[in-house]
């Protein structure tokens, strides 16, 4: 039997209803979809969901050089190593000049990032590439780096900070015994980090191009589909059987990918 004295401190600290923090989003898609110029132009997210001040600007942390076509505040971390990444990212912590401008980090891009910390732990093991340690060690290697790497993005948002992933998409086999073998669009780095990362996110985004198709008559009993020209480039919150997608937040299950719509949206379930 448990007395009353057993009980943990936490259990006297019951707390209901919302709570509003600085939010932990990851868009994820193919290339040339619009990842960069959509995280580009959240220079403020819906403050009625979110604990962070409009009126502030987004920083992107450019590690593909994807940004150079767009009007945005970047630091340029193409050449930097994966130690002077998780040095950059941590400094914003208590950086007060960075805090008055800024309320928003984007990584651009994760798999980017992924791919340096590979290196960093190839460098270390003095191996040629990830796939030589045994027994798949280099990927528990690289595994544990995302996982500190994500540890400091939680001290990033407890310092007030949005942080917004990016990341390229990649077909992976699924093999599920109460349906067919498929192809399904995941995040492009290994299955592992990939779940850790998704895990860790508010909301995972799928961005696709939704396109609308048409059934042409050829004659002698033949049809061809063609496309009607009217395609959409679109955001699935809600995972499928083509792709991964999650939300914590009852946001509309699809969105066109469009900033204001995003926000208009997040609003909405504020």
């Amino acid at each position: 039997m448990i007395k009353p004295t057993d009980y943990s401190e936490f259990f006297m600290k019951i707390q209901r209803g919302k709570q509003k923090r600085a939010g932990r989003f990851c868009f994820y898609g193919t290339d040339g979809i619009g990842k960069t110029f959509f995280a580009s132009a959240m220079k403020r997210l819906a403050d009625k969901i979110l604990a962070t001040e409009q009126s502030k600007k987004t920083l992107l942390l450019d590690i593909e050089k994807g940004s150079f076509a767009l009007d945005v505040a970047r630091i340029e971390l193409a050449d930097a190593s994966y130690v002077d990444i998780g040095k950059t990212t941590s400094s914003f912590i208590n950086d007060e000049d960075i805090k008055k401008e800024f309320n928003t980090i984007v990584i651009d891009s994760f798999d980017w990032l992924v791919t340096k910390i590979e290196n960093h732990v190839c460098t270390k093991g003095q191996k040629n590439s990830i796939s030589d340690f045994e027994y798949g060690t280099g990927y528990t290697k690289v595994f544990e780096a995302v996982c500190d790497y994500l540890d400091t993005l939680d001290e990033v948002i407890e310092a007030g900070f949005n942080v917004i992933i990016l990341a390229h998409s990649k077909k992976t086999q699924v093999e599920d015994p109460i349906s067919p073998s498929r192809l399904r669009y995941d995040l492009a780095i290994h299955w592992k980090s990939a779940n850790r990362l998704k895990e860790w996110c508010d909301l995972v985004g799928f961005m696709y191009l939704k396109s609308e198709f048409r059934e042409e008559e050829l004659g002698f009993n033949k049809t061809i589909t063609r496309s009607k020209g009217k395609d959409r480039r679109m955001i699935s919150f809600c995972e499928n059987a083509n792709w991964e997608a999650k939300s914590r937040i009852p946001i509309k299950q699809e969105i066109d990918l469009d900033y204001e719509t995003f926000a208009e949206e997040l609003a909405k379930v504020s």
